[in-house]
């Protein structure tokens, strides 16, 4: 009870002081938060104890459990039985390429190494002749038996190149991602890793609370009708079948200028996408690259809903891991962005204002949709104007959940910032080698030898040194939810005749969360080019 009144006058005083100083955000909810999880850090231990070695003790399964499980497990193996799609007839044109990878050669670690490729004087000596030396990318992790492709995708000012690797129970990542910001310019690192730690799914009858990713293997396969007319199947190094689409869309007007011409930019998304089994739900794990410099991280989920209670509600939870390596990531600085109206600052109430707040130390945040806010993630370097080069994480869903369950406390923020260590790699959940905490190394062991834990057990322990995140290599983690709560779209024919209201056998509409990195002060100038002047 005492630990009730504490929180309650916490909150009271936290909702006056937004409400008045919008700038003091960031600082009162992290103050929130640690209080807030403080008591059930002992709860979450006395109902999820771990093991010496910080790995979970694994309880029995209850049924809904095992079904869960068994779901999944069965799904992964319908997937892979199934035969191959036959290539289209016509290959698509969408300019995508794939690079061989040699998964003889062992590189499992680019932290701090040059991204630009190294070019050998054979291909120095052809470049000075007739004969055009290939081009050349930056170097992917590669292992024997790794699953992993090289991408590149060249637009008209800015291209890059994408490693995507399968991670067994973890599924799709990307990483390392490159970015030339103009066509001739050098390769530039964005992100050393990035992809899913985690799923979770808890029904609002408590029926199950499941993790989407404790008991998936490996990718499913993908087939020509999943990559539509213009994607391409990739096949992975050491893949028998191809697991990951990748495809250029348009997304529409990127830019236009009515005023003095009729000057028009569509813009363009290269994405690349594969699908983890989750028991009765498919997650597309989907990673997209456009044409101005934006990457965007979504979560998918489709399929059926839950056999045992399929008009249950219920929600989807990604807990996203992004290894932001900007310009090399030793010294990237983390800032928390709002808006205020009215300024309080100002005694007009028409006034407005932003406030850029450094983030401090390692801590968590919750989105805040009222003040827009948003993390910035800058480096030390400057562009032309000398504003330093950053990238903003921003939500894409309209809403965020909070669950109260035993070990569910990473559910209670949105935003953690921390600094880069090569032991805190506990959201493997053991499912690493003997190699030790070597990431790329999990893609090599066989599915299902791992002790799944939740992200409580590592997550929340990597905030406890309160590290500064300022001229350093920072991990940010970002958790996106969506709601679901079945609807007669849901349905299927067999649900009308005969009428059973109770019964939603359908395949459910995709259901999408995620954030996208927007570029801040990445370029000089518009990157998409246009007019020298738009107005009179």
């Amino acid at each position: 009870m005492k630990y009730i009144a504490i929180l309650l006058v916490l909150a009271a005083t936290v909702a006056a002081t937004l409400f008045l100083f919008p700038q003091s955000e960031m600082k009162m909810l992290a103050l929130l938060d640690r209080v807030r999880t403080s008591a059930p850090a002992f709860m979450s231990a006395a109902a999820n104890p771990a093991a010496p070695n910080g790995t979970s003790v694994t309880a029995p399964l209850n049924a809904s459990e095992a079904l869960h499980r068994r779901l999944t497990e069965e799904g992964e193996r319908a997937s892979r039985a199934m035969p191959p799609s036959p290539p289209p007839a016509i290959p698509p044109n969408n300019g995508i390429i794939q690079i061989p990878i040699d998964t003889t050669k062992t590189v499992l670690n680019l932290k701090g190494q040059s991204v630009q490729p190294k070019v050998s004087a054979a291909q120095s000596i052809a470049g000075v002749s007739r004969r055009r030396p290939p081009p050349q990318y930056p170097p992917c992790f590669s292992a024997p038996g790794m699953k992993v492709a090289s991408l590149v995708k060249v637009f008209p000012e800015v291209s890059w190149h994408v490693c995507v690797e399968d991670v067994g129970v973890k599924g799709l990542w990307a990483g390392p991602v490159d970015v030339r910001l103009t066509p001739s310019g050098p390769w530039m690192r964005v992100i050393y890793q990035a992809g899913l730690a985690d799923i979770f799914v808890p029904y609002h009858d408590n029926i199950l609370r499941a993790y989407d990713m404790r008991w998936s293997g490996w990718l499913d396969q993908v087939s020509a009708q999943d990559a539509g007319p213009n994607g391409s199947l990739i096949t992975l190094a050491n893949e028998a079948v191809p697991t990951v689409v990748a495809e250029v869309r348009d997304r529409g007007v990127a830019w236009l200028c009515k005023q003095t011409t009729h000057a028009t930019r569509r813009g363009q998304d290269f994405v690349v996408w594969g699908v983890v089994d989750g028991g009765n739900y498919d997650n597309i794990v989907q990673y997209s690259f456009r044409d101005d410099g934006l990457i965007s991280f979504r979560m998918g989920n489709t399929g059926y809903d839950y056999p045992e209670h399929s008009a249950e509600a219920h929600s989807h939870n990604a807990l996203w891991r992004v290894d932001i390596d900007l310009n090399g990531g030793a010294n990237n600085t983390a800032y928390w962005m709002t808006h205020s109206e009215p300024d309080p600052n100002n005694s007009s109430f028409w006034n407005a204002k932003d406030f850029m707040t450094p983030f401090g130390t390692e801590n968590a945040m919750q989105w805040d949709y009222s003040h827009y806010a948003s993390l910035l993630i800058e480096d030390a370097a400057t562009n032309a104007f000398g504003h330093h080069i950053g990238y903003e994480f921003v939500p894409a869903e309209w809403g965020m959940s909070r669950h109260y369950g035993a070990a569910e406390v990473w559910t209670h923020n949105d935003v953690y910032v921390t600094v880069y260590h090569d032991n805190e790699f506990g959201w493997l959940n053991g499912w690493a080698t003997s190699n030790g905490f070597n990431f790329f190394a999990s893609s090599l062991s066989p599915p299902g030898n791992f002790n799944w834990t939740s992200p409580d057990n590592y997550l929340l322990t990597y905030l406890t040194n309160a590290e500064p995140v300022t001229n350093a290599d920072l991990v940010v983690w970002i958790k996106s939810s969506v709601h679901h709560e079945p609807s007669d779209e849901d349905h299927s024919y067999k649900d009308i005749n005969p009428l059973n209201p109770e019964r939603f056998s359908g395949v459910t509409l995709a259901h999408w969360s995620g954030f996208d990195m927007m570029p801040h002060d990445l370029f000089d100038d518009n990157p998409l080019g246009g007019p020298v002047k738009c107005g009179p």
